[in-house]
């Protein structure tokens, strides 16, 4: 009787232990929200008066890119695992809405390169008329921009403008 007493405890505690997922998936909440916003800048139009150039809002399309590490929103998961967000700029500007906690998260951002032909305006000395007069020529150039990252936190609303350069 006490070693079926023993077999019985023995197989109850084995049939009752659950065993761990190492690969089960984890919440991730994402329903605090922070909006980052913003313009992009480059200098598409060069003239070389004494006045100061103004740039110019980047090309209507160009993407992006928003990465937050998983265990910023989720202590127990991974940080090397990512949610990646995407938009499009229109007329230079962007907008969204990105997933953040109170304690905040930090936001890595990165755009698309892009390639424009740009303007160029000098002064030329006409000599038959003793006049200045400006005259535009055309370069290809290719657009970059660095990456940056920027912390987040719930209810935030927060501007981050880029400015390109280019080769």
């Amino acid at each position: 009787m006490k070693n079926l007493t023993y077999i019985i405890i023995i197989f109850v505690f084995i049939f009752s232990c659950s065993k761990i997922e190492t690969n089960s998936p984890l919440t991730i909440i994402t329903t605090n929200t922070a909006n980052i916003s913003g313009a992009l800048y480059a200098q598409l139009v060069q003239d070389s008066s004494n006045s100061v150039d103004v740039l110019e809002f980047a090309p209507s399309g160009t993407k992006i890119y928003f990465r937050i590490a998983k265990c910023d929103l989720n202590p127990e998961a991974s940080c090397d695992e990512y949610l990646i967000y995407e938009t499009t700029s229109q007329a230079g500007e962007y907008s969204i809405d990105l997933p953040v906690t109170n304690s905040g998260v930090d936001v890595e951002i990165s755009l698309d390169d892009f390639d424009y032909t740009k303007t160029i305006w000098t002064q030329q000395f006409n000599p038959n008329t003793g006049q200045n007069s400006w005259v535009s020529s055309m370069s290809y150039k290719v657009y970059n921009c660095n990456e940056k990252t920027v912390e987040l936190h719930t209810s935030i609303n927060k501007v981050e403008n880029f400015e390109y350069y280019h080769n």
